[in-house]
């Protein structure tokens, strides 16, 4: 009997001593790990800005492919999020949102797992030299009671080890991406000047070069002012390879029509939009990757793309650093 009472003064005394322990543990937990990937941060923070790509590189998402995933709100971005439901207990289910979106730089979510509580996570791209330095970072509060403190200490250890194989999982996958970035945006209405007209794939520079001109020199002429970079429209592509393009010039205000120059209102659009970095005649697998997005993405086309030359050759004789922008109008 003796011995027994020892054994159970012994458990109480070290569960007193767990207790007094836990008591002076840490309630705010924090993790972080690093990864320097060779690839631009501008395609990596895409990747974890578009929460249905989560699926390619997420470490929880591995675990249980079969997982029921619900998205709601918006593509990516601040507000997009996505429900969670797993038979696996490594998973579980919850809630992902995203809590604050800043174009490259970084992305604050929430994750909240019902009954256990939220936490929030930070994602950092920092440019380098060398790639991009991804920093990712969980925090939350196990309050005061001191048992969940040891279970935070528990949490630090499996939330760390899933947090490098994510990196690694994010590294796997970035180097085979296309160094493109496509995203929803509304263009604004604008007035323009512009010319009309069908012509081969192969006589598309001299056109340009020739309607450009003609309608600087229309703009000058009339007393307006250029108000912002010059545009193409591609209208239609018939089988036989011949383009019915639009080449005009934003301007401040509104012109009249003259012989085969028009004068018009672009309308207000939502449109995919991508950033191409270099010489025109690669242009085409950027067209192809905005194409294949809206697709992916669940939109449909709502008119005829259109590119703006935002860089002009003559002032930038690096084609590497020529900047296009594509549009296409969708809904």
């Amino acid at each position: 009997m003796k011995t027994l009472l020892r054994i159970l003064l012994g458990l109480l005394a070290l569960l007193v001593i767990i207790v007094i322990i836990g008591l002076f543990l840490p309630s705010k937990i924090h993790v972080e790990r690093s990864l320097l990937i060779n690839v631009p941060r501008k395609v990596l923070f895409d990747q974890v800005n578009n929460l249905r790509n989560w699926e390619k590189w997420s470490p929880w998402h591995r675990i249980d492919t079969a997982m029921e995933i619900t998205y709601e709100g918006n593509i990516g971005g601040t507000g997009a999020s996505y429900s969670w439901k797993s038979d696996n207990k490594n998973v579980g289910y919850g809630k992902l949102t995203i809590l604050a979106s800043y174009p490259p730089d970084s992305i604050l979510t929430e994750m909240d797992f019902m009954e256990q509580g939220t936490a929030t996570a930070i994602y950092k791209f920092q440019k380098t030299d060398s790639g991009t330095l991804v920093i990712w970072k969980y925090e939350t509060d196990m309050g005061k009671n001191p048992f969940t403190k040891y279970f935070g200490l528990m949490t630090v250890k499996f939330v760390g080890r899933d947090f490098e194989q994510g990196l690694k999982n994010l590294d796997s996958i970035a180097e085979k991406l296309p160094p493109y970035v496509a995203d929803v945006v509304k263009l604004n209405s604008f007035n323009y000047v512009s010319i009309r007209q069908d012509c081969s794939m192969e006589n598309i520079s001299p056109i340009m070069a020739k309607s450009y001109d003609k309608l600087m020199n229309y703009i000058q002429a009339a007393g307006a002012t250029m108000a912002g970079a010059p545009f193409a429209i591609y209208h239609k592509i018939s089988d036989n390879g011949i383009i019915d393009l639009e080449m005009g010039i934003p301007v401040n205000s509104v012109l009249s029509s003259k012989s085969n120059i028009l004068s018009g209102t672009y309308p207000e659009t939502k449109d995919a939009m991508l950033e191409y970095y270099g010489f025109y005649d690669s242009i085409g697998a950027a067209h192809g990757y905005v194409q294949d997005w809206i697709m992916r993405m669940g939109l449909t086309l709502n008119g005829a793309p259109m590119e703006q030359y935002v860089t002009d050759p003559s002032a930038e004789p690096d084609t590497a650093k020529w900047l296009t922008r594509i549009y296409y109008p969708v809904k």
